[in-house]
């Protein structure tokens, strides 16, 4: 499958204007696509105004050929049960839709729930033998983020350097590396960096060249493939795909 970069984390704060930035900015970088990303509890303010810039970005993003995916983003403490409830009422609006591991009980929720798509791994949490074979029958996705590695603090650095390291090593181990995303996570046009650099950072981490660029191309567009084929009917369910509807 030919390479098409995806950075599937940028965050929707930066707004309409800063967002046309970042797109042509994506676009001289070499990727094809970018998820916009909203935090849940921004988006539950005004969901319309989200669609509304989504679509207006679009529109911006087809002149310079870039992919803008919709993608709604849970963090922070919540209950399970409102979890739930969002998957119920959201889960066919987003193209992706992830949780943060705020928690053990989020992130064993999130490993098992095939209506998440992404565990995005922005805290300190280990998984543990039943997370990883519960990704292993599901097609959610673990993702990483370059953002924490941002900080100027060394030691909350070297913290997230060996936690990343300590889950490739897992999940590669494993035999789910198909499962790794590696995204930006950026708020501004600094935090952006070339697809490539951001490979070659997993390969820093004991990742072959190879799974690296998979992460950040791929594994990415195969996800997005594969949720906008389950949002027009294409899949309806596990491992069936209508070729012709």
């Amino acid at each position: 499958m030919k390479r098409s970069f995806y950075d599937l984390y940028i965050d929707y704060s930066v707004g309409f204007n800063q967002g046309e930035k970042l797109l042509r900015q994506a676009g001289e970088k070499g990727f094809y696509g970018i998820a916009i990303t909203i935090p849940y509890k921004v988006f539950m303010r005004n969901p319309s105004k989200y669609f509304e810039v989504i679509n207006r970005l679009r529109l911006v993003a087809s002149e310079n050929k870039i992919d803008i995916v919709s993608r709604l983003h849970v963090e922070g403490e919540i209950s399970i049960a409102s979890i739930k409830r969002l998957l119920r009422k959201y889960r066919y609006k987003f193209e992706l839709i992830s949780l943060e591991n705020t928690n053990r009980s989020i992130t064993a929720f999130a490993c098992r729930d095939s209506r998440v798509d992404i565990i995005t791994m922005r805290r300190l949490v280990r998984l543990y033998r039943g997370d990883i074979d519960n990704l292993a029958s599901t097609n959610n996705r673990i993702e990483l983020l370059l953002a924490p590695l941002h900080v100027k603090i060394y030691k909350v650095k070297a913290k997230f350097l060996s936690y990343y390291k300590g889950l490739l090593n897992t999940i590669t181990r494993k035999k789910l590396s198909d499962k790794i995303l590696f995204s930006s996570g950026a708020k501004s046009l600094e935090n952006m960096r070339d697809p490539r650099d951001m490979a070659a950072l997993l390969c820093l981490l004991g990742v072959s060249r190879e799974l690296a660029l998979d992460a950040v191309s791929i594994n990415p567009a195969l996800l997005v493939d594969e949720n906008r084929a389950k949002l027009r009917g294409l899949i309806p369910s596990r491992g069936v795909r209508i070729i012709d509807k």
